[in-house]
Parts: C-alpha cells; structure tokens; sequence
C-alpha cells in the first residue's frame, strides 16, 4: 500500500460516524415511519418452565419460580446473552440499556404477582433499534398463576449442627411466616404465624433421631411497620448429641416492611 492510500485509509476512519451519532441519526430517521407498538399477544406459562420469546433480533428467556415470587430473565440479542436479572415484589422492576453489533435494546421490565389462582404477569416497556427499523413494545409478555402461596424469602438459622429452623416469610397482605424444625431430610415440626395469630406455645416435646425439641417452645411474631423491622422471635430448649442442653433465645428472622399490592 502507497502512502497515498494509507492516508486515504485513515481519513476514512476518522471520518467513520461514532455508534452514538449513528443510534441518533437512525432513530430520527425512523422515528415518523418505523415506532409503533407491535402485534405481539402474550403467553400463558407454567411456573417452573423455561420459556424462550423472540421480539425481532432480541430473545427474552424467562422462567417463573414455582415456589417463591421471583421471576428469572436473560436477555439475548442476535442469541448472545447480555443480560441476566431476577425480579421480586421487593424488586419489581429492571431497566436496561443493551447494544451488541447492528442492534440497540432499551427499556424496562415488571413484574405483578398476585394472590393463587389470580393472574401474575409480566410487562414489558422496551424499544429495538436497528440500522433499518425501530420497533416499540408496551404491553404483558406472559401470564401465569401460581396453585399455592408464594415464599416472599426464606431464613435458616442452626440451632446445633444437627437441627435447623427454616422461616418462610410468605407473600400475603397478613405477614404470615411458616416455621419449620428440620434434623437433615427430615420435618420435625411445623408453625405458622401472622398479624392475627402472632404467639405460638408448643406444649409438647419432640424427640427425632439425635435431636431434642423440649416442650414450652414460645414462638412470636412480631409484624413490620414503615418505621420497624419485623421479626420472629424464638425461646426454647433443645438438646442434640454432644450438646445435651441447648438454650436459644432471640430473633430466627427479620425482615423489611413492603408495600402489598392490592389486586
């Protein structure tokens, strides 16, 4: 190659337009022709199975979790995952800004859970760009309704190595929690709590395998405010090998107050 051509070869990529000045010059020309909210109807799901959505060269792969209230999504354009994010009641929303080769996505994704046997949904508000379209979407992207209550999160504290307290802090306007004592694989024992049934007194024993759970077990709810952690608070005795006298007691769960949507 000359000098001549060289130079022409770098001049011309200088002259080359930015990414940003081409998604500019690209979305005005599109803009009066090319937005617009595309026929796209949404899909019942089964919650537990993973579904793939495509919208023009991005895919959407979304799986609703059949115990808890959470909802898992990727982000794919032109089949490469850019994006990963999982959404809750206590984080119901997620806005991007993905750009990979010829292709821009932007916008936000919510999720609306709502109460067994109702309708959860998930709703897009999103924009594709390509060099030669620019395509809008606002609208429900798949449905689904879950068979029982869903678990808002779950809190396990070990009493001794052999015996466990898992707290399920449930989605329900009430602030139930369902409280359960595990020795590995096995239940031992089972309580549920809310605002209107906040104190539990277990006023038998239970002796499984190794482990011990001595009778008078206290368990109380006490429920979040805006200004107050809520929390469940546990006294009892408990007995496991090489530790014959456990004493516990103090919170097994907090937790932060959050507004309940009203379906």
């Amino acid at each position: 190659m000359d000098h001549f051509c060289y130079f022409c070869l770098v001049l011309q990529v200088l002259a080359a337009p930015s990414f940003e000045a081409w998604l500019s010059v690209t979305t005005r020309q599109t803009t009066a022709t090319q937005i617009k909210s595309q026929d796209w109807d949404f899909v019942n799901i089964e919650p537990g199975t993973v579904v793939e959505r495509n919208f023009e060269s991005v895919t959407f792969v979304i799986r609703v979790d059949p115990q808890f209230a959470q909802v898992d999504l990727v982000i794919k354009l032109h089949n490469r995952q850019m994006a990963r994010a999982t959404l809750t009641p206590s984080d119901r929303t997620e806005v991007f800004s993905l750009r990979y080769k010829d292709v821009v996505f932007r916008g936000s994704f919510t999720v609306r859970f709502a109460q067994p046997q109702q309708f959860s949904y998930l709703v897009g508000d999103f924009r594709v760009i390509t060099p030669y379209q620019n395509v809008a979407f606002q609208g429900n992207i798949v449905e689904w309704q879950a068979l029982n209550t869903l678990i808002l999160e779950r809190q396990i504290v070990w009493i001794t190595p052999e015996l466990r307290v898992e707290t399920d802090l449930l989605f329900e306007p009430n602030q139930s929690v369902s409280i359960e004592f595990w020795t590995g694989t096995q239940l031992i024992h089972t309580v549920t709590l809310s605002q209107g049934a906040n104190l539990a007194i277990v006023n038998k024993s239970f002796e499984i395998a190794t482990v011990t759970i001595h009778r008078g077990l206290r368990l109380q709810l006490q429920p979040a405010t805006p200004t107050q952690k809520g929390e469940v608070i546990m006294q009892g005795k408990f007995a496991s090998s090489n530790l014959p006298n456990v004493t516990y007691k103090g919170a097994i769960a907090t937790w932060s107050y959050q507004w309940f949507p009203q379906n």
